[in-house]
């Protein structure tokens, strides 16, 4: 996240530790979750196996969905956060300026550069996807006043965001086995 349009109260992030936040109070549903993500990703990648062509193409199609998707929700919960009255002015401006640098971080589409789509590139960003939402996501909620608030937070970015990212991969996952029967 170094790159020149990230906001500065998202590139504060860059020296947070993923393997300490996702124990905060409140996200103690990370590691499950993570460990379902790295395991879809392992039947994925591995057993299943994306390489080129139509598994590749099905693979960048999940991932791009994610991507699109998050987008949606990344809006909703800025609003959520800005239009509550009893949340502090850091916590909104903090909401908004990561959804917008989640979206610009979507639209760079990291999968397609240099060569193109590959299936490193491609499993990266479903399991990496996973430890920025959660840093950023622990951050926001940090900045909340009250413990409902970071229930909030972290009650959102489970069940929405990060269930979207399952969702994603598991397609790709029915996607490629129906792939393989044919």
């Amino acid at each position: 996240m170094s790159n020149a349009c990230v906001p500065e109260s998202v590139k504060c992030l860059d020296g947070v530790d993923y393997e300490v936040v996702k124990h905060n109070t409140h996200f103690e549903w990370v590691t499950e979750y993570e460990n379902t993500i790295k395991k879809l990703a392992s039947e994925v990648f591995d057993t299943l196996g994306v390489n080129n062509g139509s598994a590749l193409d099905i693979a960048v199609k999940g991932l791009d969905g994610f991507q699109a998707n998050l987008k949606t929700l990344m809006d909703a919960l800025a609003k959520q956060v800005t239009d509550k009255s009893d949340v502090n002015e850091q916590a909104k401006s903090f909401a908004g300026e990561w959804a917008e640098a989640a979206k610009y971080h979507s639209d760079l589409k990291y999968h397609y550069m240099g060569d193109g789509p590959s299936a490193k590139k491609v499993r990266w960003g479903f399991e990496g996807a996973i430890k920025y939402i959660v840093v950023c996501s622990t951050h926001l909620a940090d900045k909340g006043n009250d413990d409902d608030f970071k229930k909030e937070i972290s009650g959102y970015v489970k069940d929405a965001i990060i269930q979207s990212l399952i969702d994603h991969l598991t397609g790709v996952k029915s996607e490629l086995e129906t792939l393989q029967k044919t």
